[in-house]
């Protein structure tokens, strides 16, 4: 295991409205406000979804379409840098009008109702860089300020 000791530095809470695309709206705020690494959780109701499912076996996601109006039943993910900018990692579950869920690495999305997004910035930057045996951008964690156990 390796991790990284990181500094809250700031607190956000975030409105998305009607027809906000869910990344990008986050994404511009990060460089608004100059958010390098961070964390995400939130709460809502989105359309036009794309959860998927990462296979290792193929390195491949599977992806599945949603598009009547979902509950987010809860929402969180990252931020960190890659290649200089800020880069997402999310996730969620979403509830249907018969409460039926449904999970997984979300793709895309846009705001259907409203979406309550608080993230916490840290003052140390955190990236991700691409490794081989996964077929990912991993979070590097354990260097510099960093320690490994």
């Amino acid at each position: 295991m390796k991790f990284t000791k990181v500094t809250p530095e700031s607190h956000y809470i975030l409105k998305l409205e009607i027809g906000d695309d869910v990344h990008g709206s986050i994404l511009d705020f990060c460089q608004k406000e100059g958010v390098k690494t961070g964390w995400i959780t939130g709460l809502g109701a989105i359309t036009d979804i794309s959860l998927g499912y990462y296979n290792l076996g193929t390195k491949k996601y599977q992806f599945t379409e949603y598009t009547a109006i979902y509950e987010v039943m809860g929402l969180i993910g990252n931020i960190a840098l890659v290649d200089g900018q800020p880069f997402l990692h999310i996730h969620t579950s979403i509830s249907d009008d018969t409460n039926s869920t449904q999970s997984g690495h979300l793709q895309k999305a846009k705001v259907a109702v409203t979406l309550e997004i608080q993230i916490t910035s840290y003052k140390e930057s955190v990236s991700r860089l691409f490794e081989d045996a996964v077929g990912l951008r991993l979070l590097q964690c354990g260097e510099n300020n960093t320690e490994s156990i």
